[in-house]
């Protein structure tokens, strides 16, 4: 809006300001004659009924509480074009933001804000109103020295009908928000006391309590950290305010004082003092102050039956942590109905099981099962599998339960529900199917029950669906003839599968790719199977991750869209197309926001397509947390979060997460690597000594992994070797980590001294590998050894190459690839060498070759970065730069096991040039 436009009988003056709730317009009210504030809903949520209704809570919280120190409303009213505005009294003056940055601010001044602050928030308690954004920015001191309280947007009104801030979402903003808000735990108004003293020691100490570099290290420093003594920031501050700040900021909700009247009542004590030039009374006023406990006696909460504490107990609490804000999450950790039941969203639990072991695994087959038909017979949105039995694992629900399937149900969101049982005697097969009404629990209608032999399951199947769709749509029989078999016609091609899902989903890779092949063999049409066989081949470096994706795609014909979506997307990723493959992705999660694989695979494309092209590998916290937030027990996204938490040294969710497998997911092999990570991070020798311990006995991917987590994620070079010192180095795996390791740890010699001995072998793989890590930029340059190895490289032979013994046959790393690989790195070594026209002679040869079909943007990349080198040589620097920022960096990541395809030199020299022009972010 521009000045002098009219809203109603109010005039604009100004634009304010802008958050994430609203713009602030200054106008004159042309009725009373009066300076006004206006608050406009922002553009962009104009058609979101959620802030709209979150916008009219805003108004209503702040407009019930008539107290000097909070914001007057006067209205509430919407434009002639639909837009919401809440009219509210203007002040002259400044926002503690602006105060803090203009410095510091005087013990007396300090005190007398933090007694009208926490008058405002003692009102807003009494009236049952949690404000839970208190910031600085939130907070206006007048010209005249009140304080007004502002911005009740994301208020909580405990009391009330309406609850759009419910346990199980994240609002506010990271750094003054209390640990149990960050990990949607329950809220009280010891939360705000947690802002309030985020806001006080600001404004005592001009610094931030929590601060990083992004939202995420925000969030990881209020779980994890306390911030720095105030006695060291500010040693004038009485020990009684710098004691209640520390108990404000207590992690456990617990230990904060229970009330603001608490707060209230020790800041006018120290008032009183300081005014009168006095120290700070009351009990522990000569302790520490900041970090410690001792203070001022403060009244606590007692703790409730129970022992609850801060953080909610359940799977999945350490990655909603780290992630959200970055979303709102639907569900309600603790089991309770936390969301309005979708009428047509239908949730088929898992049945009961009775007979013979061998059918055992239907019990939770058939909740893929009939998922699938019942979704293809056109009976509504489906709730995905693996959200329900990772609902039904997580709350270790009864399935022959009435009360606890409800109370899935009710969790999951669902209008309907299926429950059943699963009878064999004899070789006949009974499937009975009971359909609920969630809103009336006990009322299910009459149940379908078929039998027949064990090998007509589908025909079975087929049978109930139909009898369910029967009753569930009486007199829309025609719908019936929607029903197809959208998965196989093999039964055993299907018990291979639920088998194998099973195994996927417990994190045991080999046995779930040895699953699914044989499920392949049964039916080789059957697209699913094609698809989760590339998805366990790329977890154990198969040699056909990218064409089990590509006939996974092309049996995809009877699939639902969104199904074949998502077997495009791993096609298109698989080849090496990984922009068109993140967006395909992004477009699933934004049409099906609950589809646990696609959020699954989104991950998995930014944490390893990402940080090789300049983004932050940090990025894939947040679909990570998503399915971990629909599937608790999903180990994949477990894996990657406790991988990112160890990037990011939050070794608290890395503990968390580390906790689950403990419990739930140990039979997996990665649960060795997320122990492994634990113990170095935390630097606990017990644990160090027990992580060592185990790995007797173990097949060689234990220790491989676990040296692996340790060196790359956790960063600890020295544990890895310490862990490598007890593995005998026979695997070629476990081998090629060895030089590596001791190249991060600065021990070249020793470095150079393993691959001497390598040489005995007579793979020249491992002379690619040496010429990898001497070109790399991270060793000392060594002219004669460099020399030495271009000679062995140029007479090596591509084809030895390709059966190298430590490299995994991966059916598009050819003879060919392997003879550009030798070449590229032999130009390298030239160039290193200033045998230049050599190095330029070898690349014109590259660049004579085909393309590799089925590995994006390998060759081109390859043959950019040697440009880029000849341009440094000859000082052209800002070509070079455009040359390396041309590079695509899209690869297939199963190819990521050769060094080629890291292009790490390349990556480094461009990183270099960028900061060179003071482009420090892209560097």
């Amino acid at each position: 809006m521009e000045p002098g436009q009219a809203v109603a009988h109010y005039e604009i003056i100004e634009k304010l300001g802008q958050g994430g709730m609203g713009v602030v317009y200054r106008a004159r009210d042309t009725r009373l004659d009066r300076t006004v504030a206006l608050k406009f809903l922002p553009a962009h949520l104009s058609l979101d009924d959620e802030a709209k209704k979150r916008f009219v809570q805003e108004a209503k919280a702040a407009s019930a509480l008539d107290h000097a120190n909070i914001c007057t409303i006067h209205d509430i009213a919407e434009t002639d074009d639909g837009e919401l505005y809440i009219v509210m009294a203007f002040y002259e003056g400044s926002t503690l933001r602006e105060r803090v940055e203009a410095g510091s601010v005087s013990t007396d001044e300090a005190v007398d804000i933090g007694v009208q602050l926490a008058r405002a928030l003692e009102r807003a308690h009494d009236a049952g109103i949690i404000h839970r954004d208190l910031k600085p920015a939130n907070v206006l001191v007048t010209n005249r020295g009140e304080v007004k309280l502002l911005d009740f947007g994301v208020a909580k009104l405990t009391e009330a009908n309406v609850d759009l801030t419910s346990t199980g979402t994240t609002l506010g903003t990271a750094g003054y928000m209390a640990p149990e808000q960050l990990t949607a735990g329950a809220v009280d108004q010891r939360a705000d006391l947690f802002a309030f003293g985020a806001v006080m020691y600001e404004l005592l100490s001009g610094q931030k309590a929590f601060d990083g570099s992004s939202q995420i290290a925000v969030a990881t420093a209020v779980l994890g950290t306390d911030p720095p003594a105030l006695s060291k920031t500010r040693p004038d501050v009485p020990a009684a305010i710098a004691g209640l700040i520390a108990t404000c900021l207590a992690k456990d909700l617990e230990d904060r004082p229970a009330r603001a009247g608490d707060v209230i009542g020790v800041l006018e004590n120290v008032r009183a003092e300081v005014r009168a030039g006095g120290a700070a009374v009351g009990p522990g006023a000569s302790g520490s102050s900041g970090g410690g406990r001792s203070g001022p006696h403060i009244p606590r909460a007692k703790k409730r039956a129970g022992g609850i504490r801060l953080v909610p107990i359940g799977i999945g609490v350490a990655v909603i942590a780290i992630a959200g804000f970055f979303m709102m999450f639907g569900l309600n950790r603790s089991g309770e109905y936390a969301a309005p039941l979708t009428p047509d969203l239908l949730a088929v639990l898992p049945f009961t099981y009775g007979g013979t072991p061998d059918l055992e695994y239907l019990g939770e087959g058939v909740v893929d099962l009939l998922t699938t038909k019942l979704g293809g017979a056109g009976f509504g949105s489906t709730v995905d599998p693996r959200v329900v039995v990772g609902r039904v694992d997580g709350d270790g629900a009864d399935i022959g339960d009435p009360e606890d399937t409800h109370r899935v149900a009710q969790a999951l969101g669902a209008g309907r529900y299926v429950t059943g049982s699963v009878t064999e005697i004899g070789g006949q097969v009974t499937l009975t199917a009971y359909l609920h009404d969630t809103a009336f629990p006990g009322d299910a209608r009459e149940p379908a029950t078929v039998t027949g032999g064990t090998d007509e399951m589908f025909e079975l199947l087929d049978r109930l669906v139909i009898d369910l769709l029967g009753t569930a749509m009486a007199g829309d029989a025609e719908r019936l003839g929607q029903l197809a078999s959208t998965t196989t016609s093999s039964l055993a091609a299907m018990k291979e599968y639920l088998q194998g899902e099973q195994l996927l989903r417990d994190g045991m890779y080999r046995e779930a790719a040895a699953a699914y092949d044989r499920a392949v063999a049964e039916d080789s049409t059957f697209a699913l199977a094609w698809y989760r066989k590339s998805i366990a081949a790329d977890w154990i470096d198969a040699y056909d991750v990218r064409s089990s994706a590509d006939r996974a795609y092309e049996l995809a014909g009877d699939l639902s869209p969104r199904d074949r979506a998502l077997l495009n997307a791993l096609r298109l990723r698989r080849n090496g197309r990984i922009d068109e493959a993140e967006a395909e992705f992004r477009a699933i999660v934004h049409d099906h926001p609950n589809d646990v694989e696609a959020w699954v695979q989104l991950g998995e494309s930014i944490f390893h397509d990402t940080s090789r092209r300049g983004g932050s590998t940090l990025e894939a916290i947040e679909p990570f947390s998503k399915a971990i937030e629909l599937e608790p027990t999903n180990v994949i996204a477990q894996v990657h979060v406790a991988r990112l938490y160890a990037l990011f040294d939050s070794i608290t969710a890395l503990s968390r997460t580390a906790d689950y497998f403990r419990e739930f997911g140990s039979s997996s092999e990665r649960a060795f690597e997320v122990e492994a990570m634990e113990a170095y991070m935390s630097g606990d020798t017990l644990r160090q000594a027990e992580v060592k311990s185990r790995l007797e006995g173990k097949p060689w991917f234990y220790p491989f992994y676990a040296v692996h987590a340790v060196s790359r994620f956790a960063r600890d070079a020295a544990g890895a070797q310490d862990i490598l010192n007890l593995v005998p180095a026979e695997d070629p795996y476990v081998m090629a980590l060895v030089p590596g390791i001791a190249v991060v740890r600065g021990k070249y010699d020793d470095a150079y001294a393993y691959l001497a001995e390598l040489r005995g072998l007579e793979d020249p793989m491992w002379d690619l590998f040496e010429a990898f890590l001497v070109t790399s930029g991270s060793v000392p340059p060594a002219p004669e050894r460099a020399a030495s190895l271009a000679t062995r490289l140029a007479a090596a032979d591509p084809l030895a190459i390709h059966q190298a013994s430590f490299i995994p046959p991966y059916e598009d790393l050819t003879v060919e690839v392997a003879g550009f690989h030798r070449d590229y790195f032999l130009a390298l070594l030239l160039i290193d060498l200033g045998r230049l026209d050599d190095a330029r002679a070898i690349l014109s040869e590259l660049r004579s070759r085909d393309d590799f079909q089925y590995l994006g943007s390998l060759k081109r990349d390859a043959e950019r970065s040697l440009e880029a080198e000849f341009q440094l040589a000859s000082g052209d620097r800002a070509g070079a730069l455009e040359t390396l920022r041309s590079m695509e960096t899209a690869v297939p990541h199963a190819l990521t096991v050769w060094p080629l395809a890291d292009m790490g030199r390349a990556r480094f020299q461009r990183a270099e040039l960028e900061r060179e022009l003071g482009d420090i972010e892209t560097a």
